[in-house]
């Protein structure tokens, strides 16, 4: 998935410490981490996730670090790591980060969505 533009090169520490504050705020809001629903997990993991593909001094994104931010983030809260290999998973990922992608104020809740759905209908998550 390629951003529209790359961030200024000056701004990133900033931005990035903005996007882990976000991050760290939502956390703490879920009441009980371990009792909160998959997609209420999703959501600042998926914001953390945009967050950092947003923050990147090339056009090209940032996917890999924000890809071990994903993995950390989702690993801190209780929850598999999501992986996208397939051609139709990786499509359905890039279209599911476009609102978040577009703009700061873009909506995160397609990832999430996302995320929370691959979660619950993953092999592993089945008893």
């Amino acid at each position: 998935m390629r951003q529209l533009a790359g961030a200024d090169p000056l701004a990133i520490p900033g931005e990035l410490a903005a996007v882990c504050a976000s991050f760290n705020s939502q956390v703490g809001a879920v009441a009980d981490v371990d009792a909160a629903s998959v997609l209420d997990r999703t959501r600042p993991v998926a914001a953390l996730y945009a967050g950092t593909l947003r923050v990147h001094p090339f056009a090209d994104g940032n996917h890999r670090a924000a890809f071990v931010a994903l993995s950390a983030a989702m690993w801190s809260l209780g929850l598999p790591n999501a992986e996208f290999e397939e051609d139709d998973e990786l499509t359905a990922h890039d279209q599911a980060l476009v609102s978040a992608l577009s703009s700061k104020e873009g909506s995160v809740e397609p990832f999430a969505t996302l995320l929370a759905d691959r979660i619950e209908h993953s092999p592993r998550s089945q008893p």
